[in-house]
């Protein structure tokens, strides 16, 4: 198997837009966001959504799934 893994964009504390692409059987290509909270801003939101249409990801191939219930909640530490 062959992975691919780039980070698009990312301010660190926040987010990350990670683009996958890998080679297993045949070839697949996944765009991801990542969160640190359990929301993250709506223009973030619209960030990835533009960039995975720039991609050729049909608009009703995007999911943005509600936050988990059962999740607890981050725990942040203050240097």
């Amino acid at each position: 198997m062959v992975k691919d893994i780039t980070v698009v964009d990312t301010n660190y504390t926040e987010y990350a837009l990670v683009l996958k692409h890998k080679v297993f059987h045949r070839e697949y290509t996944q765009v991801a966001l990542y969160g640190r909270a359990q929301r993250v801003k709506n223009e973030v939101i619209q960030k990835f959504k533009n960039f995975a249409v720039s991609r050729g990801f049909p608009r009703e191939s995007i999911l943005t799934p509600p936050p988990a219930d059962n999740c607890p909640p981050s725990t942040s530490t203050s240097g």
